[in-house]
């Protein structure tokens, strides 16, 4: 399961920063200056933390750490439920 600590740490890896020095109040690109393909490295490691492929098409409406929280957090629990869904009609 993906939590806070594992976005920060996606985006303390892309960035060379401490995990603790980012905010969920700091916005993506005016306090971390992240780049479009930041973002996009970000989603893979995100991706390999969730588990399922994330939405990189929806990362261009979040704006700040926090948005990338609910994001991950949204992502994982609809990939729970379409794996609980199918489960549940395979048998």
């Amino acid at each position: 399961m993906v939590d806070d600590d594992d976005v920060r740490a996606a985006l303390a890896l892309q960035l060379g920063k401490r995990a603790e020095m980012i905010q969920p109040s700091d916005e993506l690109e005016r306090d971390l200056r992240l780049q479009p393909c930041d973002l996009v490295l970000i989603a893979l490691k995100l991706e390999e933390l969730v588990g399922v492929e994330f939405p990189v098409a929806a990362l261009e409406s979040v704006k700040t750490v926090g948005g990338l929280m609910r994001l991950a957090h949204l992502w994982k629990e609809r990939a729970r439920m379409a794996g609980a869904h199918a489960a549940s009609h395979s048998g």
